[in-house]
């Protein structure tokens, strides 16, 4: 099984964590394909926020929350009419984040806040 690791702004971190009055859960997310992305492989999303502001002050570059979810894929589908091409649908499932997933999502955050640099924007 292969772990991918995903930023994600908050609005879609609050779909696929079902934070969302909408649904309990997003069951499809759409991806630039990714080898990784197959049937089995579970994808970690890592939340990116853009700071509170008031409305005087300029915007600040977007922090990662310190929230993660983890979901496996539970169906891919490429090439189907309407989804663009080059990108895959994944249908996902809930699953708990091993201890293994919090311990590389720790050394992400670690590398990134010594390097002093931003993690990946999605």
């Amino acid at each position: 099984m292969n772990i991918e690791y995903l930023t994600i702004f908050n609005f879609d971190y609050q779909e696929i964590a079902g934070k969302c009055a909408e649904t309990d859960w997003k069951r499809l997310d759409f991806r630039k394909d990714n080898p990784v992305y197959k049937t089995g492989n579970v994808i970690v999303y890592l939340d990116i926020n853009f700071p509170h502001r008031n409305p005087d002050e300029p915007v600040q570059k977007p922090q990662y929350s310190g929230e993660f979810i983890a979901r496996r894929i539970k169906q891919t589908v490429r090439n189907h009419p309407g989804i663009t091409p080059g990108f895959v649908a994944m249908l996902l499932e809930e699953v708990e984040a091993t201890k293994e997933i919090k311990k590389e999502v720790k050394k992400i955050i670690a590398k990134y806040k010594q390097e002093g640099g931003l993690i990946p924007l999605p």
